[in-house]
Order: C-alpha cells, then structure tokens, then sequence
C-alpha cells in the first residue's frame, strides 16, 4: 500500500512540472540581429520562481542569476541560451535560439540627387559584409529589381520625387537595405513662339519658318523643331546652337503636305508644344491652250499700245514717262513665255495678270497724256543733239580754216626764203660776169696799148670805147 502511494507520488510531481513548465515561457528581444546584437530575456509568468541561472552562450556557467537580464553577442552565429528557475513546486529549464548574423554597412550616393528631368543619375555603393555581397536596385519602386550592378546608372525621364531602394546581401544570407531620394524637377526653358508663316501651304514640300524667343534669364542650346499632325509629315529643322536669355532666333522645318484642307498640327520646341492652324491651297488645273491663247492677246495688246506710244511720242505728246511702263510689261511677257514653254502654268496665269493690269493703266495713261507746248527753250531741248553735232562741225570747219591759214603763212615764208636765196645766187653770177667781163676788157686795153702807144687818139678811142662797153 505504502509502495502503491510513492509511486504516485512521483508521477503526480512528474506531471505537475510538466504542466509548469508548458505554462512558463522565455522571451528574447530581439531573437536575431546582426553582430554586436544586444538582447534582453525574461521569464513569464515569474510570480511562483524564486531563482534564476542564465546561461547566454551554451558553455554550462550561470551568467546571470537576474530577472530580466541582456546580453550583448559580438560574434555571429546560432546560440541557445538557456534559463533554469526555481519554483515552489521545483526546477524548470527553459530554452530559445539566438541568431546573429555578420555586421554590415553601406553608404549610398547619388549624382546628382536632383536635376531637371529627364535626369540621369549616377549611383555609388560602398558596402562591408562577409562576400562576395549581392546587390538588388528598385528604381521605382515597384517591387521589381532593376540593376544588380553595384554602381549603376539610370535616366529619370518624368519630373517626380523618387525613392530609390538597393539591398545588400552578404554571403551568410545577412541583408541590408538602403534607400536614397531622387527629384527630378520639371523643366520650364520660357521659351515662346512668337510666329510662324506661311500659313497656307501647298501639296507636297514647303518649308516653315518660327521665330523664336528666350523669355528666360538663362541660355537656351541646340533648339530645333518637331511638327507632328495628320496630313503633314515632318521631313528635318535647322538647329539654333544657342539663344542667349531675351533673344530672338528662327528654326526652318521642311515639311511634306499630304492632305487638303484644315491641318491642325502642333510643333514642340525644347520642353514647350504649341498649336498650329495650317490650310493648303486648292489645286487649280491650268489648260495649256487657254494660257496659250490668253498669252497671244495681251501680245497683240502690248504691241498696238507700243505702236500708240510711238505715234504719240512722235506727235509731241507727253509719253516719255511710260517707256519703263512699257519695256516692263515686255519683260514680264518673254518671261511668261519661258514659263509657258516649261509648263510652268501657274507662274505662266499670275504674270499674265500682273501684265493684262499693267496694260489697263498704260492704256489710261496714253489717253489722258496731253500734247507738250513748243517753247524756244523746249526745241532747243529737243534739238540738242542736232546743235551739239552743228558746233561740233562748225568748230571742226574753223579749225580747219586756221590750220589752212598758218599753212600757207608757212609756205610764203617759205617761198621768200627761197627767193631771197635765188636772188642772192643770181646777183652773184652778174657780178662774177661783170667781174670777169672787166678783166678781160682790161687785158685788151692792154694789148691796144702796146700795139698803138704812138698814136694818143688812138688811146683815148680806145678808152672810151671800154667805157662805152662798160
């Protein structure tokens, strides 16, 4: 009976600790973390312990005998810290799992952090851990991974506040996560269209030109022009290099004209769309013929008005001013003929009206034009030429009449000089003659000297004789 009653005994106090040791429980704040990880323990419920023994590490030494001790584990790893408290109703063991993990860290940069979208960004991770580490970018945050590079790159095309997520995971399976903010700001050049033409265009190329101007108070580089609508097809734009703040400035934009009628189109310029109201001309259909046959009238008209012009101004009518009048109308039809014959119809039609009005006005003219009045001075005017070429003839005739003069001035000069020389000559042949006469006249009078000296009358006959001859 004795034996029965200790067998029971010890199974109701087997029993009794268990039910005790189901109801007490050991918490452990926080149960993993990364090294150096403080934790702090208790035992709950603690109204019926009235002892504690600790141990952190699993080595079998009581670490603490405290209530609510902590404990600070430097090292990574799993440990079981155990507690073993005594109750009125005995000893109970208790027991959690401890895990911690390596001790990370990273630093995260983004260049830039803010700018004006679209934006591109530069990131920079630096990251201790146990490796090799692994890195996992959400750019947008949605959940998805972008980039598993450690230093990526990435362009913030719409303005917005992003916050940009990257987790760092180390070889043991620790992980970190880091976020940096991104803001990508709207862009506002303040650049305005001040105006644009044509704004009728034709089927097929034409080219469009936009004045530009800097409202801002920065620089604005490389602005060109982008023309998007139904029925026009943008074929290129010229580029503005630089528009300094309050500038003005053009872009050309050749475009393609598919369709007729309204085209409702917009161009972009930099950050900025503006509307655009375009309409093309209605295609004309020119008969050949028709422009041939209208051509060989206003030929006929031009050529009687000119014949008129000419009559009139023969007459003495005032007409000289319509000779630029005239000659222009002239040039206007060779040049419609060209375009004619090149099958430049349209331009052919339009210089053909230009020239059908201006022969409205000359034809006005010539027959409102009033007869000039002949005055002295007026004839004079008229026949100036006629005057210039009379004095030019009379001063010609005058010039030769004293010319004539000084020559036959030259040629008595001459004549006397030529004279004077003859007469010289001829004076001194008859005094050579009369030189020589003498002396033969005296050698006879010599010989008659010497034959007669005996006889003085003789002599003197003689001597009269030569003087008679003399």
């Amino acid at each position: 009976m004795i034996k029965r009653e200790f067998v029971f005994g010890i199974v109701f106090c087997f029993l009794f600790l268990s039910v005790a040791a189901e109801q007490m429980d050991m918490k452990a704040t926080p149960v993993d973390g990364t090294a150096p990880l403080v934790v702090s323990f208790e035992v709950s419920p603690a109204e019926d312990i009235t002892s504690y023994q600790w141990d952190f590490n699993g080595d079998g030494v009581s670490d603490s005998a405290d209530p609510n001790p902590t404990y600070t584990y430097a090292q990574e790893g799993s440990f079981t810290p155990t507690v073993t408290v005594q109750t009125s109703s005995g000893e109970v063991n208790l027991t959690t799992i401890i895990t911690v993990l390596s001790r990370m860290s990273a630093t995260v940069v983004a260049n830039p952090s803010s700018g004006i979208a679209p934006l591109g960004v530069q990131f920079t991770l630096a990251a201790t851990g146990r490796e090799p580490l692994q890195y996992a970018w959400d750019y947008n945050a949605d959940g998805i991974i972008d980039s598993t590079q450690q230093n990526p790159q990435y362009i913030f095309d719409a303005p917005g506040s992003y916050n940009i997520s990257v987790t760092i995971t180390d070889v043991t399976g620790n992980s970190l996560l880091k976020v940096v903010p991104v803001s990508a700001l709207k862009f506002d050049s303040q650049l305005q269209l001040d105006s644009y033409f044509p704004t009728t265009l034709d089927l097929g190329e034409n080219k469009i030109t936009f004045i530009l101007l800097n409202g801002g108070t920065k620089a604005l580089e490389n602005i060109n022009a982008k023309i998007i609508g139904n029925g026009v097809q943008h074929l290129a734009s010229t580029t503005v290099s630089r528009l300094e703040a309050g500038d003005q400035d053009s872009v050309v934009v050749t475009v393609n004209v598919l369709s007729q009628g309204v085209l409702p189109t917009k161009v972009k310029l930099l950050d900025k769309t503006f509307s655009l109201n375009f309409t093309t001309n209605v295609k004309v259909e020119y008969s050949l013929e028709d422009i041939q046959n209208r051509f060989n009238e206003i030929k006929v008209q031009l050529q009687e008005l000119e014949k008129e012009y000419h009559q009139k101004k023969a007459e003495g009518y005032l007409v000289s001013e319509l000779f630029d009048s005239v000659k222009s109308a002239k040039a206007k039809l060779e040049m419609a003929q060209q375009q004619i014959l090149t099958r430049k119809l349209a331009d052919a039609q339009v210089n053909l009206d230009v020239i059908k009005s201006s022969l409205v006005d000359i034809n006005q003219s010539l027959a409102d034009v009033q007869k000039q009045e002949k005055r002295p001075l007026d004839w004079v005017k008229d026949n100036i030429a006629a005057i210039a070429v009379i004095i030019t003839s009379l001063g010609a005739v005058s010039g030769f009449l004293i010319k004539l003069k000084s020559h036959a001035k030259k040629v008595g000069e001459k004549a006397a000089q030529v004279g004077g020389q003859a007469f010289s000559k001829v004076g001194d042949a008859v005094k050579d003659k009369v030189k020589g006469k003498k002396e033969k006249d005296d050698s006879a009078d010599k010989k008659h000297s010497e034959r007669s000296s005996s006889s003085s009358s003789l002599s003197i006959t003689s001597e009269e004789t030569v003087d008679e001859k003399k």
